[in-house]
């Protein structure tokens, strides 16, 4: 007794399979949600890690550095060289350029090329009473055919697709500006703040250096019988106070170091060589107005200008969807060459072998086709796509305008963040010179013994408060300064 038919055994072999690599993948799966997955081998591996994959051990490429110090500017060309940002958005930006062509492609015509082989061989036997007989068949021949199809006209449909693609490109191309004024803002940002962060820590050893003579003065007057060794402890704690200070400005400075680094994109070979940051006088007078920055952003910056790409091209999918309902117009011309034979031989009913027939012979044609399509059912679906299309042409107009009005509020922010850290520069600059004058004042007087320390150690602190909102006011300016300018769409270089 067959339990299965010959047709049911490939179908059950298929599923008896299945279910075993089921079964399978079942135990690699663990029982609980806490236990770990894939299960840990021996190779030492904690239970939630991976073993080591030798494919991933790959070295970090380092980029070679100059011995020289490098500059704003420089480490902006060392950037744009490397970072891989700049590479995408160039990969992107010739993307969208074959994209355009392919469209333009499409207004071609299209050849092509078909050859093939036959053959075929036959057999009949037929059997009336006991006698036999039959025939023998074969055939084969070749055919080569070239066919030209062209799409004469479909009433917009390809000039609609031909705008986006050029829309599209004119985006990416956009995109691949903004990718190196997005670069140029964060390093020069990261530089900024690398620059305050080494003022901050040159200014702690400065202080570092004014406790030590503080030290040395209360020691001189306690020698003298002047000072007390309260005031000498006092000194020391000073000092350790600044030297924690220093040594809290150097870690902020190392920090702001590897900032800087991550934003160049690039991992060097070496510890990279900075020059110092050139010290220039700012004035309210080098703050343009406002309405030039107004009209600079509005016309210069990249997505802007990507924003109204995408509207033009949210109005050409709206012609292309409204295309759809149109009919198209073809005309195709083909050629084809065919040639073959056939052979034929009979059997006799006494078993002898009639002479066989054997036909041979070619043919020739050509065709010209023209016509036209029209789609006349889809179930709604063009409708719904211009339906989307309209939307999104919408949208797209509501996203310009949103894009400008942000663009209008960066301008304000950064202009007025701009205009407050010059104001605070200049109100710094009288500071440190005030402070330094006490400082100085407060030191001659402590190591003449008509001073104290109290007056001495107030002084030095305020000096210091001065000298670091000086340079943080500074580094503000000029970050300010670049953020400012890209805001306005003029951040084409280094700041």
């Amino acid at each position: 007794m067959k339990l299965f038919s010959p047709q049911l055994k490939p179908l059950l072999l298929i599923s008896l399979f299945a279910a075993h690599c089921a079964i399978l993948a079942d135990e690699k799966i663990p029982a609980r949600p806490d236990l770990p997955w894939p299960a840990p081998g021996t190779s030492g591996h904690s239970p939630f890690s991976f073993p080591v994959n030798p494919d991933l051990l790959k070295p970090t490429a380092t980029v070679a550095l100059s011995q020289q110090a490098y500059t704003l500017a420089q480490l902006i060309d060392l950037a744009r060289e490397h970072h891989p940002a700049t590479r995408i958005a160039w990969n992107e930006a010739k993307k969208a350029e074959l994209h355009s062509a392919l469209v333009d492609s499409s207004y071609q015509p299209k050849l092509s090329a078909r050859a093939g082989v036959i053959a075929q061989q036959t057999s009949s036997d037929l059997s009336i009473s006991q006698l036999q007989a039959g025939s023998q068949h074969s055939s084969q021949g070749g055919i080569v055919a070239l066919t030209a199809d062209w799409l004469l006209y479909d009433f917009g449909s390809r000039a609609a697709l031909q705008d986006a693609s050029k829309q599209a490109s004119t985006m990416a191309k956009l995109a691949y500006s903004s990718a190196h004024q997005q670069l140029i803002l964060s390093i020069a940002l990261a530089y900024y703040a690398h620059a305050a962060a080494l003022a901050r820590q040159q200014n702690a050893a400065t202080s570092l250096e004014n406790a030590k003579l503080i030290v040395d003065a209360a020691e001189q007057r306690y020698k003298k019988g002047i000072g007390t060794v309260i005031e000498v402890a006092q000194a020391r704690q000073g000092q350790a106070q600044a030297n924690l200070v220093c040594v809290q400005a150097q870690a902020a400075e190392e920090d702001a170091y590897q900032a800087l680094i991550t934003a160049l994109g690039v991992t060097p070979s070496g510890r990279l060589v900075l020059a110092p940051l050139p010290q220039r006088p700012l004035s309210l007078n080098l703050i343009p107005p406002l309405d030039q920055y107004i009209e600079q952003a509005l016309a210069k910056r990249p997505d802007i200008a990507s924003s109204y790409a995408a509207q033009l091209a949210s109005q050409a999918a709206i012609r292309l969807a409204e295309a759809e309902f149109k009919p198209k117009i073809i005309a195709a011309v083909t050629l084809a060459q065919g040639s073959g034979g056939i052979s034929s031989t009979a059997i006799s009913p006494a078993g002898h072998f009639s002479p066989s027939l054997d036909l041979a012979g070619s043919r020739r044609s050509a065709g010209l086709m023209l016509g036209f399509s029209l789609p006349l059912y889809d179930g709604g679906t063009r409708q719904l796509s211009l339906s989307k299309a309209r939307l999104d042409a919408e949208n797209a107009g509501l996203r310009a305008q949103q894009l400008r009005d942000e663009a209008v509020r960066q301008i304000l922010q950064t202009r007025n963040s701009l205009i407050k850290s010059i104001h605070a520069w200049l109100a710094a600059q009288v500071l440190v010179d005030a402070a330094q004058t006490t400082y100085n004042a407060a030191y001659e007087a402590y190591r003449s013994g008509v001073g104290t320390l109290t007056d001495l150690r107030l002084s030095e602190s305020q000096l210091l408060a001065a000298k670091t909102s000086q340079n943080d006011s500074y580094s503000a300016a000029l970050s300010a300064s670049v953020s400012l300018a890209f805001a306005s769409g003029s951040l084409g270089a280094a700041p």
